[in-house]
């Protein structure tokens, strides 16, 4: 038993030892880092980054309502897959927020929005899902003029 506790003694306080088990702990420290805080946060900017992209690509189709009696095929087509994408954007914009931990420390150093602009935005996403196609509405976001909004 003495041998064994003296044996125990000895190899931890091995210098070799002691460095690898120190370069094991930075690597587990820096994957948990990584995958648990850092990748939500790359996934959100993402989001954002499709937000921003899609709704240039179907900036024509959210601001002309279709003129006339359009066939249900040809809706479907360009009004039925951009109201699905800003749907499908805004709850994504929502979900990627929530799984990022320590929101508000984040938000201090700039990295991630507010909870309120995150979710003003993923109301607006909904808005334009529920007016596009619709004749009878003005389009107007975060009281912008669309082409403003759509950065022309």
């Amino acid at each position: 038993m003495n041998t064994l506790l003296q044996y125990l003694k000895d190899i931890l306080n091995n210098i070799v030892f002691q460095t690898v088990i120190s370069g094991v702990l930075i690597f587990l420290v820096g994957e948990c880092i990584q995958k648990f805080i850092l990748a939500p946060i790359i996934e959100h900017k993402k989001i954002i980054a499709k937000i921003d992209n899609r709704l240039k690509f179907y900036s024509d189709v959210i601001l002309n309502p279709p003129s006339g009696i359009v066939r249900y095929e040809t809706y479907l087509k360009s009004y039925g897959k951009a109201k699905n994408v800003l749907r499908e954007l805004s709850c994504d914009l929502e979900a990627t927020y929530k799984a990022i931990p320590f929101k508000s420390l984040f938000h201090l150093f700039s990295l991630v929005s507010c909870k309120k602009q995150i979710l003003d935005s993923a109301v607006s996403l909904i808005a334009l899902y529920n007016l596009t196609g619709q004749r009878m509405f003005s389009i107007e976001v975060g009281g912008k003029k669309p082409h403003r909004f759509y950065g022309r």
